[in-house]
């Protein structure tokens, strides 16, 4: 069982394929692509870890905005289901720092200066490139 801010799934079957499918669509061509980060992990109590985590993606707009989600997963966990005898995640709870509708108004609409400089200049959270000056 999975839960998130903006949908859940019943089975790790559902889960693998909504994951898939949100990462080919913020893959597609011309996109810079994803960049997770995992912040902290810890165990909270027996049988519960949490795992703080940062994800990046460019939105697909003309403008190219960049979201940054914090977050954070706590992961029910089930003693020797794994492979190799190791613990089996059953269920993960995962909570946003943010609201779902507060990520989209502050970080996917465009601001004035994207609309200004539409592909005039990358954008402050493209990664910089070298530039060799003659």
């Amino acid at each position: 069982r999975v839960e998130t801010p903006i949908w859940s799934c019943a089975s790790a079957r559902d889960y693998l394929d909504d994951l898939a499918g949100a990462c080919r669509f913020f893959t597609n061509a011309g996109r810079t692509p994803p960049a997770l980060a995992v912040l902290s992990t810890g165990v909270v109590r027996p049988g519960v870890a949490k795992v703080q985590w940062s994800l990046g993606v460019e939105w697909p707009s003309a403008w190219r905005s960049r979201v940054n989600l914090l977050a954070e997963s706590e992961l029910l966990l089930e003693s020797g289901g794994g492979g190799g005898g190791g613990p089996r995640v059953r269920a993960i709870k995962e909570t946003w720092h943010e609201a779902p509708l507060d990520v989209f108004g502050r970080q996917v609409t465009p601001r004035l200066r994207d609309l200004v400089s539409l592909w005039n200049s990358p954008t402050a959270e493209h990664v910089p490139m070298w530039t060799e000056r003659t």
